[in-house]
């Protein structure tokens, strides 16, 4: 079935956390940032913190990734399948999260005061979490700070659904628009996204650790590696000293 990229829809944050779990069930970030793994309470409270961070931030560009169907048929993720256009099924396989900042970035005050406030307060979870998720958004903020540019804050595809092409819809549309406005593009990868990052131009730049207080050591550590894709010079055109088009050495004009 054929694969189309398409902005998000505010019924579509309930279908895509499902996947979001099952996309990160073996990254200990992800599970120390939502304890307790799939459940029907932590979709809800996680659809809900999605859509708002994304409303709320000017520069977010969330983006799904559809299975199209024909005459109403889906091929897999039937819990997940929903009305598309034409009247077709579509089942979203796949979503991604890009900050566009097409000016330069620089924070809001108190931007290094970082709450996991969706966890219960004075709970030892929340303070591990606020820890190591307040360490990593402080590098990202840092990073972007000062910066025009796309920086990939969130991409997942349905494990059903690897080796398709869905990432490489998402990290190709982020990739296209640092082109268009001529600007770097940037994100931290996990060791099971390097390669389609590579694959995009993307090179490692640093190798991120977070260091946390003794009394955690027996914590997976926490890793990614930050990777950013140079800017794209634009094609150059050669112009003739005449004037209009100028013949190749085939005979055809340059245009």
């Amino acid at each position: 079935m054929p694969l189309r990229l398409r902005p998000i829809e505010s019924s579509d944050y309930a279908q895509i956390v499902p996947i979001q779990f099952a996309a990160f069930a073996a990254e200990p970030y992800h599970d120390m940032l939502f304890p307790g793994g799939p459940s029907l309470a932590n979709y809800a409270m996680v659809a809900k913190m999605l859509e708002k961070e994304t409303e709320e931030d000017p520069t977010a560009v969330f983006l799904v990734v559809v299975e199209v169907g024909v005459d109403g048929t889906t091929d897999a993720g039937q819990e997940h399948r929903l009305d598309g256009a034409e009247g077709k099924q579509e089942v979203i396989v796949g979503a991604g999260r890009w900050n566009v900042y097409e000016e330069p970035f620089y924070p809001k005050e108190g931007w290094e005061d970082v709450k996991a406030d969706w966890l219960e307060e004075g709970t030892a979870e929340r303070e591990y979490c606020e820890i190591v998720h307040g360490d990593i958004k402080r590098k990202r903020i840092r990073a972007a700070t000062g910066r025009r540019g796309c920086f990939l804050d969130l991409l997942y595809v349905d494990p059903a659904h690897h080796r398709r092409g869905v990432g490489q819809l998402i990290v190709g549309w982020g990739v296209k628009k640092a082109d268009e406005l001529h600007a770097m593009a940037w994100l931290e990868a996990t060791q099971a996204g390097m390669g389609l990052y590579q694959r995009n131009g993307f090179q490692i730049i640093e190798h991120s650790v977070t260091q946390v207080p003794e009394k955690w050591k027996e914590k997976d550590k926490v890793e990614c590696w930050i990777m950013e894709r140079e800017i794209k010079e634009p094609a150059r055109r050669e112009t003739s000293s005449r004037g209009s088009a100028e013949k190749n050495e085939g005979g055809s004009p340059v245009r």
